[in-house]
């Protein structure tokens, strides 16, 4: 009895899964053909989706502007929230580390900025040349974990984003630049 019970909950969680993936993917494709009037009309927190969904939708890397600048903080943010600090250096930061801080400026994220600013400083990391944090196993991110008080930073984010989050300033800087996030 006790090993039917297990397949139905297993199938019952696969289906969940499916169905949660299915209106992603549904989220997405209304995203990417929303149109400036309608993204005006979303919430912040909606519109701030939206935007991750189309930059997530993109073939290329924005080079400049202010897509390039939400597709930073995004990275940032997601990978900081994921995992943190370290995880960013590991994954996406080689791409993104050396504009960070001019991003989280121009979105207003100025206190975000200064403790990012001052970790690296503080820990004389070369925001230009991160090559040493690249892993090839993931057994090897336990390592790069222990190279920097991350646990530190993690912490003193976390505490920051409840009382100016991210994503909040990241809507707000959207809104004031819709054309250039949707077309038409």
């Amino acid at each position: 009895m006790g090993l039917i019970k297990t397949i139905k909950e297993s199938f019952a969680r696969a289906r969940a899964l499916g169905m949660q993936a299915k209106a992603e993917l549904e989220e997405a494709a209304r995203c990417r053909a929303m149109t400036r009037a309608e993204a005006a009309e979303l919430s912040d927190e909606a519109l701030w989706a939206c935007v991750c969904f189309r930059l997530a939708a993109l073939d290329e890397v924005p080079a400049e502007g202010p897509r390039r600048v939400a597709y930073t903080v995004d990275a940032f943010d997601r990978e900081v929230q994921n995992g943190g600090l370290c995880q960013y250096f590991v994954n996406s930061s080689r791409e993104t580390a050396p504009e960070l801080e001019a991003a989280l400026s121009q979105i207003g994220a100025e206190s975000c900025r200064k403790l990012f600013h001052d970790f690296v400083t503080e820990n004389e990391i070369d925001i230009t040349r991160l090559d040493s944090f690249a892993i090839d196993r993931a057994e090897d991110f336990a390592a790069q974990n222990e190279r920097y008080p991350f646990d530190d930073f993690d912490e003193d984010y976390y505490q920051l984003y409840e009382r100016e989050p991210l994503d909040a300033l990241c809507a707000a800087y959207v809104r004031g630049r819709l054309e250039d996030f949707f077309e038409r």
